[in-house]
């Protein structure tokens, strides 16, 4: 899994932010499907997905944030 956390939990932005997350680690079958940022509870169940934009030559997603809270790799 692929997730990060960000600081403090909940502060929303003025502007949206850019999270790019990489996934170079993941198996190449995964890679061939496209993926998205999705915004998840601590035990990574999805609430709901942000819009992303996959980048299968730099394996590399990049989602757009309107808060801190904990994100993931989903696809």
């Amino acid at each position: 899994v692929n997730s990060v956390r960000l600081y403090p939990e909940g502060l929303q932005f003025v502007h949206p932010a850019v999270l790019t997350l990489n996934y170079e680690n993941c198996p190449l079958v995964t890679r061939l499907i496209p993926k998205r940022i999705a915004y998840t509870t601590d035990l990574l169940q999805i609430l709901y997905y942000v819009l992303s934009l996959d980048n299968p030559f730099r394996s590399e997603v990049t989602g757009r944030l309107d808060h801190f809270s904990r994100y993931a790799i989903a696809w």
